[in-house]
């Protein structure tokens, strides 16, 4: 059984160019299972290329990437997360071959304006004016170097107001070919691999029954694959060469949504991932019977 409680409230109007995803699925708690509704924004522009991730914000217990926070409220349906002072997350997975973009999107139904200050690794700096009972979308470009070690910090503070508020937040990856990658402008290489010459393509999305990996190696490196849930862990290892280099050419593997044990995995938002050398490549899976 599951409460209304448990389902999350509609996700802010798109963009024209977005599409919503909803997906039902279980996930177990403490208690036993509940039921999750879950609402994914996918933007088509190409120059945005796809979502990483969303981060959930609007919870009673705050997501695994908040740092910070006083706690959620509600105003009609929208969730958000809320402080009097300051909102602060951890956006992780960023890899220096690819760019990302982040999208955060604000409401509330205070009685009067908002003003905020968005900080991203304390160098890139926005602000953003919120009229009560109006979405208010704000993208930001994070600069490469600014997430070396993988993940940068995002802050929301409060300038006037009384609080500072989070309705949704996500992280889009994109490649950009015009961009020269270090060693001088020429393309990075990892075991004599162009980064940019792997490539790999996972179809049907989302899948019922079974899905296709296929990809390219243009050298000989190890090669790991691997399915992992929303929490981030390996749910079912695909390919692993233990550290021996495979042949160039092109390979598949077939994933049918079950687990190590061959056990059919719940309903949902998964992450296949797929390690080259030293190159990782993460794309989202809706699994859905």
């Amino acid at each position: 059984m599951f409460a209304h409680s448990d389902l999350q409230p509609p996700p802010p109007p798109p963009a024209p160019s977005d599409e919503i995803l909803r997906v039902l699925f279980t996930e177990q708690t403490p208690s036993g299972y509940s039921v999750r509704l879950a609402h994914f924004i996918h933007h088509l522009s190409s120059t945005l290329g796809s979502m990483l991730y969303s981060v959930e914000v609007g919870d009673s217990s705050p997501s695994s990437l908040c740092l910070e926070r006083e706690g959620y409220a509600a105003y009609g349906n929208q969730r958000v997360d809320y402080s009097s002072s300051r909102l602060r997350y951890c956006l992780k997975y960023l890899h220096p071959l690819y760019h990302y973009r982040m999208r955060a999107v604000f409401y509330h139904t205070e009685n009067t304006r908002l003003r905020q200050r968005i900080s991203v690794g304390n160098t890139v700096t926005r602000f953003a004016d919120l009229d009560p009972g109006r979405f208010e979308t704000l993208w930001v470009d994070i600069p490469p170097a600014l997430y070396r070690g993988g993940k940068v910090e995002l802050a929301i503070t409060r300038v006037l107001g009384r609080r500072a508020v989070l309705a949704d937040l996500c992280v889009y990856q994109y490649e950009d070919f015009e961009r020269p990658l270090r060693g001088g402008g020429q393309t990075e290489t990892v075991e004599g691999v162009a980064a940019r010459e792997l490539t790999w393509s996972i179809a049907p999305i989302p899948l019922s029954r079974t899905t296709l990996i296929s990809y390219l190696l243009p050298c000989a490196v190890p090669v790991a694959i691997r399915v992992l849930d929303l929490s981030g862990r390996v749910v079912r290892t695909l390919e692993d060469s233990r550290g021996l280099a495979l042949k160039p050419g092109r390979y598949s593997v077939n994933w049918d949504g079950g687990d190590d044990g061959r056990r059919n995995l719940a309903s949902g938002v998964y992450f296949c991932q797929l390690e080259a050398g030293d190159i990782r490549l993460t794309a989202k899976v809706v699994l859905s019977r």
